[in-house]
């Protein structure tokens, strides 16, 4: 939850370009991100799934991860860690 604010960050940035970014707690107490997503007021879909369903289906085993699905609904690059602003090797190339 506290990376909310970069998520909201890139997708205003590439959302013109076609890049939708939902985000998921996986708290198993809701109200316990729920706080962070109302501080965040985020434009893009941000869910809780506190049955850890998205984990199952995309194999999270970590937070945060992200994976890439592209127009048809297949998964293009299966669940990675990921930080906004930065790929797995530690650099920046969305920042601004």
């Amino acid at each position: 939850p506290l990376d909310l604010p970069g998520w909201q960050a890139l997708r205003e940035r590439l959302h013109d370009q076609g890049l939708e970014i939902v985000t998921v707690a996986l708290d198993v107490e809701a109200d316990a991100a729920r706080p962070f997503i109302d501080q965040a007021q985020p434009t893009h879909p941000s869910l809780i799934d506190s049955a850890h369903v998205t984990g199952e289906l995309f194999g999270f085993v970590n937070v945060p991860n992200a994976v890439w699905i592209d127009e048809s609904g297949t998964i293009v690059r299966p669940a990675e860690a990921a930080m906004p602003g930065t790929t797995p090797s530690g650099s920046r190339p969305w920042a601004t």
